[in-house]
């Protein structure tokens, strides 16, 4: 099965940035397919350096590419989300640690070729 994943909420804000990333490792060790994560709204957040390894949170940002990397699959940002919340700043946008900037198109393309979508 191939599973397409969506985490719309900020590694602090919840658990469920945790929940995503333990789905996900959990479906490759169970066989399965993840043909790609993409980080929505305050998901965008994952890919921010820095963001996500304050005292007591876990490192999602690293976790997801690591993970990303070992069974090649993309990590995908909404173009429209960053943008909203990184105006003006370039910096953060060009240095996604191993996420890459995705627009609608991207995302339709990678909803269409999964079994599943689950969404965070």
């Amino acid at each position: 099965m191939n599973i397409f994943i969506i985490v719309s909420t900020s590694p602090w804000g919840s658990t469920l940035g945790l929940t995503a990333l333990r789905f996900a490792e959990q479906v490759v060790s169970g066989g399965d397919a993840v043909n790609g994560i993409f980080f929505h709204e305050d998901g965008v957040y994952h890919a921010q350096a820095g963001s996500t390894n304050e005292a007591g949170v876990a490192d999602l940002t690293s976790a997801w590419h690591h993970l990303a990397v070992s069974q090649d699959f993309p990590l995908l940002v909404c173009q429209a989300s960053a943008r909203r919340r990184f105006p003006g700043d370039s910096q953060v946008l060009a240095d996604l640690n191993g996420f890459s900037e995705a627009g609608l198109a991207q995302f339709l393309e990678h909803c269409a070729a999964a079994d599943r979508v689950v969404k965070f």
